[in-house]
C-alpha cells in the first residue's frame, strides 16, 4: 500500500540523486584526475579547442539523456 504512493517521489529523488553524482563527477575529473569526461573537457578548455568542448559537452548531455529518459522513464513507466 504505501509502496505505490512512495513510487513518485522515489524517481523524482533518483533522478535527482543521478543528475547531481553525475555533475560532482564530472567537476572532479575536471580539478583532480587525469582521465574522464571532465578531464578531456578541461583540457580542451586550456587548448582553447572550442569544437571539442563543445562535443564533450554534448557526449556528456546525451550520456545524461541516455539514462533519464532510457533507464529511470522506462522503470517508471513499468
Amino acid at each position: 500500500m504505501w509502496l505505490p504512493a512512495l513510487r513518485p517521489a522515489l524517481f523524482a529523488g533518483a533522478r535527482l540523486g543521478l543528475s547531481l553524482s553525475w555533475k560532482v563527477i564530472v567537476l572532479v575529473e575536471m580539478f583532480g584526475m587525469s582521465s574522464g569526461i571532465g578531464y578531456q573537457l578541461n583540457n580542451q578548455f586550456a587548448a582553447q579547442d572550442v569544437a571539442s568542448v563543445l562535443s564533450w559537452t554534448l557526449l556528456f548531455a546525451a550520456v545524461m539523456a541516455v539514462l533519464e529518459y532510457g533507464l529511470l522513464q522506462g522503470l517508471e513507466a513499468g
